[in-house]
């Protein structure tokens, strides 16, 4: 069990994000550990969902953060949203790595969710 008070975990994570050397892919792991803690930790799932926003934004090209993504808006049934980011991969994955999970998130959402 972690020790260290809430506000001080916090603190650790916006002193990591105002670095303006922190850029890309190191950028997006700091926001990967955010909102680990936010969703599991803090349980504050809104907060959480913006730090993976910012997650995928640091790297765009990160296709494994991006997929990260569309699991979560799927558990949080946000299908539209998820719909989108799966057209962004799907474009995106020239080399088919992520074809099965590409095809199982849109069947998904299509039996949860008809727009």
């Amino acid at each position: 069990l972690c020790k260290i008070p809430a506000r001080d975990i916090e603190n650790l994570f916006n002193a990591s994000l105002r670095n303006p050397t922190l850029t890309g892919t190191n950028r997006a792991l700091v926001f990967t550990a955010q909102s680990y803690y936010l969703i599991n930790i803090v349980k504050d799932y809104t907060a959480g969902l913006t730090a993976m926003n910012n997650m995928v934004a640091s790297a765009p090209g990160v296709l494994e953060n991006r997929m990260t993504l569309i699991k979560y808006l799927v558990a949080l049934q946000r299908y539209s949203e998820a719909k989108l980011q799966l057209e962004v991969i799907e474009n995106m994955d020239k080399r088919h790595l992520y074809q099965k999970q590409i095809a199982l998130y849109k069947a998904t959402i299509l039996n949860e969710h008809r727009d």
